[in-house]
């Protein structure tokens, strides 16, 4: 197993992450934008704040990696979680992340960006 440096592995982190979190916001406004709340347009606009500060990240994570030959790629999903391939400094490293891990993770991601757009 290689080692990896602990802000390289943030950045892996973040690239497995993020995007879950953006299908999920993007899922998010589509039941919001089609429900019958009276006062939808706070949830909107807090959605729409939070999904452009990912995704601004999510870009910086990509061109992080581009840079330092860093790849993560999703393999695939079974009972035993989701499976991704790291290559870092041309090593491969098969990971698995467990579904609840990446849930309840994604979960406290979620909180803290909605949270940081309080500011």
């Amino acid at each position: 197993m290689m080692m990896i440096p602990d802000h390289d592995q943030d950045i892996i982190n973040k690239a497995i992450y993020l995007p879950l979190l953006i299908i999920n916001l993007n899922r998010d406004l589509l039941i919001v934008e089609n429900s019958t709340f009276k006062l939808k347009t706070a949830y909107l606009n807090l959605i729409d704040k939070t999904l452009r500060s990912i995704q601004l990240e999510l870009a910086q994570v990509k061109r992080y990696m581009y840079r330092n030959k860093i790849k993560v790629e999703r393999q695939e999903t079974d009972k035993m979680g989701t499976h991704y391939l790291i290559v870092y400094n041309g090593y491969q490293q098969p990971s698995l992340y467990a579904n609840n891990v990446l849930k309840s993770t994604s979960d406290e991601l979620l909180n803290e960006y909605m949270n940081k757009n309080d500011d």
